[in-house]
């Protein structure tokens, strides 16, 4: 992406932010809502910014920005992504384990080992890594594990009760498939439905 596209892309999810203002937000307006967060992906790549809620927030507008604000926004971003590089660059098993002693958020922690953030990621991350169920190495192996197919199977559990009327089959397929944790969750999950 050069400047003058990066400049332009930034103007575009200012634009999509002040008519998903005027929409009155994403539950109305789910396709700009879409489109926004893959525009600010965009941006954030192209400096090699993490996709966690901090870098997001600053792409977020109230109103379309004059060309020195962008300038403004261009030089942060040129200076976090400085900052993000000259960081100790620290192995993904390493994040994890910091993560873990600090607690951390996993809506930072995830995406910036490049995890999808999702019900069933924040689960694991929440009710495996934090609670020392299991190593900071298996998790990570399980988040890796999972893809597209995946989390959208899992993920429409909560949409589609079909699989409430044998759980034990959903499980051993989920199993079969390489999920490792999936039967503490799907008993997590029956224990909110009971």
């Amino acid at each position: 992406m050069n400047e003058f596209e990066l400049r332009n892309t930034i103007k575009e999810i200012a634009i999509m932010h002040v008519e998903l203002t005027k929409k009155r937000g994403p539950t109305r307006a789910a396709e700009l809502f879409e489109k926004l967060i893959s525009r600010q992906d965009e941006v954030l790549e192209h400096y090699k910014l993490p996709g966690n809620p901090y870098y997001q927030s600053l792409l977020e507008f109230k109103a379309i920005p004059w060309d020195n604000e962008i300038d403004k926004l261009i030089e942060l971003l040129e200076k976090e992504s400085q900052n993000v590089k000259s960081s100790s660059s620290l192995s993904e098993i390493e994040i994890l384990c910091e993560a873990k002693a600090t607690k951390r958020d996993p809506m930072f922690i995830l995406p910036a080992i490049g995890i999808t953030t999702h019900v069933y990621t924040i689960w694991v991350y929440q009710n495996i890594l934090l609670k020392s169920r299991d190593t900071p190495k298996n998790v990570l192996i399980e988040l890796k594990r999972l893809n597209f197919d995946l989390l959208n199977t899992v993920g429409n559990m909560h949409n589609n009760i079909e699989w409430l009327k044998n759980p034990e089959t959903f499980i051993e397929t989920m199993e079969e498939k390489g999920l490792q944790y999936i039967r503490s969750y799907v008993k997590s999950i029956l224990n909110d439905f009971s």
